[in-house]
């Protein structure tokens, strides 16, 4: 997969791996039949509940914000602030699928996770972002 990205293939190839996905990018999940329930890094989430996965189709939601997503991709997008093309690319990179590569020097991953976010440090592992 070169050139343009192939954003239902890659999303095909995350929901195949879905879970080892999810506990790689949102670490602490609980699953509750097709759902995974976790923490949303994105604000000072405490409680499970509100933010759901289904495991199977990759939609999920916020119930506390209204944020809701389709598939894999928009989940990295959101959970990272970035892009849905830069999160197909790390999310290709993570899967081991061949894509341009990501976009070095961009800025990709907000740091406000404290240190507990896998999609942070993989980007900075990969040579995506640099460390503070």
């Amino acid at each position: 997969m070169s050139g343009q990205i192939d954003f239902a293939e890659i999303n095909r190839a995350a929901l195949a791996a879905f879970p080892a996905v999810l506990a790689r990018i949102l670490p602490g999940g609980k699953r509750v039949g097709a759902e995974i329930l976790a923490l949303n890094p994105r604000r000072a989430d405490r409680h499970l509940g509100s933010f759901k996965i289904n495991r199977y189709n990759g939609k999920w939601a916020d119930f506390s914000t209204g944020d809701k997503g389709g598939d894999p991709i928009s989940l990295v997008a959101y959970l990272a602030g970035v892009s849905q093309a830069e999160a197909a690319r790390l999310l290709a990179h993570m899967l081991g699928l061949e894509t341009r590569g990501p976009r070095r020097g961009s800025y990709w991953f907000c740091n406000r996770w404290r240190g507990r976010n896998f999609v942070s440090r993989y980007a900075r592992e990969i040579g995506a972002v640099t460390s503070p």
